[in-house]
């Protein structure tokens, strides 16, 4: 790897350092941590699901599932309800928690085009193939290795408009 590369690579690390602190101030100002917002995230994005679907999502052991749904449902972010069969409970995010999670969005999103606005035109959409051509030769098992969670697995269904939007405010 020669010079220029190795800078490149350590600016790459300083940007995903922002956006890893960005996101968990987002969080922490909702009182949540990373793997509940992800099951928060996810539930808002695909409506219902029953606990053994999230375990096969996320990975996680019944007894940690069980644990981390009930914080969210405290806190009125999801319900649960019994499914048809007795044993499985049915899932899905509360009009809370899908506001909880779009201002979390809308709010990183907010902060990222602002840090991004101060590019150009060009330049932004080079940054964004470029980001999109590492994940792509980074994807699959190797994603797994890396130990990211399942909110970086998933595919997103939409991005607020904010993103797009936020150079006009």
């Amino acid at each position: 790897m020669d010079k220029r590369n190795f800078a490149a690579t350590r600016q790459l690390i300083q940007f995903a350092a922002w956006v890893d602190a960005t996101v968990r101030d987002a969080l922490k100002s909702e009182a949540l941590n990373v793997p509940r917002y992800e099951l928060l995230e996810y539930l808002s994005e695909v409506g219902i699901c029953d606990n053994e679907q999230l375990r096969d999502v996320f990975g996680y052991d019944a007894s940690t599932l069980v644990r981390m749904l009930d914080s969210l449902q405290k806190k009125g972010l999801i319900s649960r309800e019994k499914g048809g069969d007795r044993r499985k409970k049915i899932v899905r995010a509360t009009e809370k928690g899908k506001a909880v999670v779009e201002r979390i969005q809308i709010g990183y999103c907010r902060e990222l085009s602002e840090v991004l606005s101060h590019l150009a035109d060009k330049v932004r959409s080079k940054f964004a193939l470029a980001l999109n051509e590492i994940v792509k030769n980074v994807g699959g098992s190797r994603f797994d290795d890396l130990g990211l969670s399942p909110l970086y697995r998933y595919p997103r269904t939409s991005v607020p408009s904010v993103a797009k939007d936020h150079k006009a405010q």
